[in-house]
């Protein structure tokens, strides 16, 4: 496993960057979410993983704000990831603006698939849309620990894509594969 540390970043597939390290928000609730996401962004980890299923997206959001305002750090310099949850794949342009609004930004870095469930491919397509929209940086289908991020298609040919494989709630790390 590479030697991550705070400010190690991934490459990803257009010459961009993903932090390699962040903070998951997995339990978190309440006050004690907002200060674990802002002493982190503070102490310098520049990724939040959230789900619209934690029920904690309005205190991530909140933090992110406060880093923004307190600590002179621009939006871009924050990589956030959100989830739909299972019950939000009827309408995930619905589920994407839900989660936007309750942190308060106008676009997510990663959005992810949470669980793929049968209508997970209908949620892909439009999942695309909001990559070509600029609401998702990346969109991505989490399962079974791996990660595959897409940028500007749905479909890419296979050796474009970047894969994140591990746990991005820092359980097992993460470690860069190429496609």
């Amino acid at each position: 496993m590479p030697n991550f540390r705070i400010g190690s970043q991934i490459p990803l597939n257009d010459a961009s960057r993903m932090p390699a390290l962040g903070i998951g928000t997995w339990q978190l609730r309440g006050r004690a979410c907002e200060d674990a996401v802002f002493h982190a962004i503070e102490k310098g980890y520049r990724m939040v993983d959230t789900a619209s299923a934690y029920r904690n997206e309005a205190q991530v959001g909140k933090a992110i704000g406060k880093a923004i305002n307190e600590l002179g750090l621009e939006r871009n310099d924050i990589f956030v990831i959100t989830k739909i949850c299972n019950d939000e794949h009827d309408d995930p342009r619905r589920a994407l603006k839900g989660s936007l609004q309750r942190l308060g930004l106008d676009h997510v870095n990663l959005y992810l698939i949470h669980w793929p469930v049968s209508r997970s491919i209908d949620t892909w397509e439009t999942m695309g849309e909001f990559v070509q929209e600029g609401l998702a940086t990346y969109a991505g289908n989490l399962e079974a620990g791996r990660v595959t991020c897409e940028r500007r298609s749905v479909f890419l040919d296979h050796e474009e894509k970047r894969s994140i494989a591990g746990d991005l709630n820092g359980k097992k790390g993460l470690q860069a594969q190429l496609g």
